[in-house]
């Protein structure tokens, strides 16, 4: 489901003589207003790199991303104990039992509780049953 919407969302992007892709970068922080603190844009950096863009935003900044599958930190502080079967509440999870790409690591989740953000439902689990080809 989220590789069909990626690529729909790519292919009317690719439509569009004024949008850029980037690819291969990774939000560092939220830029924020000295007038009244709100978000105005984001620091990006290029993965395995210390090259960094500020990217400044009119209308808004609109974070879509993943949730945090690939982050174990997260997945210890949101999801232990929040199974709602007793016999497996309390147990742990891994990153290795998930199947969402690297970058799902919870990276504005976390730029965004930096300055300040709520969030809801972090305890919530999508999931299904799968297996990796052998």
């Amino acid at each position: 489901m989220g590789r069909s919407l990626v690529a729909q969302l790519l292919k009317v992007c690719k439509e569009h003589d004024n949008v850029e892709i980037w690819t291969r970068w990774e939000l560092s922080e939220l830029l924020l207003s000295g007038h009244d603190g709100g978000v105005i844009g984001a620091r990006v950096q290029r993965r395995g790199s210390d090259e960094s863009v500020d990217i400044h935003a009119s209308l808004g900044v609109i974070l879509t991303t993943g949730g945090f599958s690939q982050n174990q930190e997260m997945r210890d502080a949101y999801l232990t104990g929040t199974a709602t079967s007793e016999a497996t509440s309390g147990m742990p999870t891994k990153t290795e039992w998930s199947l969402a790409s690297d970058g799902d690591a919870g990276i504005a989740l976390r730029a965004g509780q930096r300055i300040g953000a709520g969030s809801a439902q972090l305890g919530q689990v999508w999931g299904i049953p799968t297996m990796i080809d052998p």
